[in-house]
């Protein structure tokens, strides 16, 4: 998948037809790809399961198809289509597709929020960075934690998540 600048408009067409539901596969594709923000489509066959790991990046989850046991900080829910789950940045999270499922997801690198484009840290929107890194460097402490934690994302475009416990 080549990169989109945040200034780019896309518009992706065919990805449910594109990226099928297989049975006992986990598929994803990305189709937005930038500095700011990146959106990933991912399909599920039943029992499928994504391990408990974290992102750096805050994230939106959207149910478009299916029902997951998806568990947020230790807590299970149970999310069908039309659900949304917001993950704080560092939030541990793991699911179970318990049926053919669909999603999407949208990962938000805070930290870039709260930078200017030369590298300082802005002051005016505190409230866009996570708070356990305030007081760190001015009122918004997330500038210089970059790569603290690990991304639980290919950088490609199409793959095949691979189960690595070590990883997550």
């Amino acid at each position: 998948m080549a990169k989109t600048t945040v200034f780019e408009s896309v518009v992706s067409t065919g990805i449910n037809k594109n990226l099928p539901i297989l049975d006992d596969t986990t598929t994803s594709r990305v189709v937005v790809n930038n500095p700011l923000l990146r959106h990933v489509f991912f399909t599920f066959g039943e029992g499928q399961v994504l391990t408990d790991h974290a992102s750096a990046r805050a994230v939106i989850v959207n149910i478009l198809e299916g029902k997951f046991d998806f568990t947020v900080g230790g807590t299970k829910n149970i999310v069908t289509a039309g659900d949304v789950i917001y993950l704080a940045p560092g939030e541990r999270h793991a699911l179970i597709a318990l049926e053919p499922s669909r999603m999407s997801l949208t990962l938000i690198d805070v930290e870039s929020m709260c930078q200017t484009q030369d590298g300082d840290v802005r002051n005016t929107q505190p409230d866009s960075c996570d708070p356990s890194h305030r007081g760190h460097h001015g009122s918004c402490g997330c500038h210089g934690h970059e790569g603290h934690h690990s991304e639980h994302l290919q950088e490609q475009g199409d793959s095949r998540l691979e189960q690595q416990d070590g990883d997550r």
